[in-house]
């Protein structure tokens, strides 16, 4: 049965209608790579920037396997296993070697910086209904561009969340894409493409999600589409139930 099924899948992704579906995303794929020879080169640029328009800052504990920590657009983090997005400090703490991450704000309440202290420095441009950020490896005093991902709101509420992993060869190596559905002004699912362009592996996860009496988050089906695997239903760990949506800030201009 196993081997019925891998021989199905390796057929569907060599057939020409599965190659055709992996175009918009090896255009997508060009884009971020595009972005990365922008970019590569303008961390002092982008630094000086967000230092120039920085009015408050907040800092907080944990969240250090999650994209930006706290404040993260990530809707993956709710159905992965133990990824917690830690905690704010309610004041500046007197020692920040206790911090995993410091964030940058203008005077419009914008993010402007976000830094995983130590490791990464990320780095926002905003236009629209769009944030597009850039984030640097700092890892031995080396400033790598190692990631982009661009959010679209509507409102202040997140509709797509992209984000793509750059090589060191300034290629897009991975591209991972959430567009969420909301239901009442409610957070309701969500559907999580990856993409490996060098491959070709292209994948679609349909993420639903229903609440208990209290509104609170408590389970979720995952079904995988296109393909053999069934759908699963799985519990909203404990830590994630109170997260109706990720954490809102206004993208109006500065």
């Amino acid at each position: 049965m196993f081997f019925e099924k891998l021989k199905r899948e390796i057929l569907r992704q060599h057939s020409p209608e599965y190659l055709k579906k992996c175009v918009p995303y090896d255009a997508l794929a060009h884009k971020y790579t595009e972005l990365a020879d922008q970019y590569s080169n303008s961390y002092q640029e982008l630094y000086d920037n967000a230092l120039k328009h920085v009015c408050s800052r907040e800092y907080s504990k944990g969240g250090d396997l999650v994209h930006r920590g706290f404040y993260t657009p990530c809707k993956m983090s709710l159905v992965t296993g133990g990824m917690n997005i830690g905690r704010l400090y309610k004041r500046e703490p007197k020692d920040k070697s206790v911090c995993t991450y410091e964030y940058w704000f203008d005077k419009n309440g914008k993010l402007v910086c976000s830094i995983l202290l130590g490791d990464y420095i990320e780095f926002f441009v905003y236009d629209g209904n769009s944030q597009l950020s850039f984030g640097y490896n700092i890892f031995c005093g080396r400033r790598d561009l190692a990631y982009i991902s661009e959010c679209k709101y509507n409102g202040d509420d997140i509709i797509k969340y992209e984000h793509a992993l750059i090589s060191y060869e300034l290629k897009c190596s991975e591209i991972s894409i959430e567009d969420t559905e909301y239901e009442n002004g409610a957070f309701k699912s969500f559907i999580w493409t990856r993409y490996v362009p060098d491959i070709k592996l292209l994948t679609h996860t349909n993420f639903v999600f229903s609440r208990d009496e209290d509104g609170r988050l408590a389970e979720y089906t995952a079904e995988e589409i296109g393909t053999d695997h069934e759908k699963r239903k799985y519990p909203v760990m404990k830590i994630h139930r109170d997260r109706f949506v990720a954490p809102k800030r206004n993208t109006e201009g500065s």
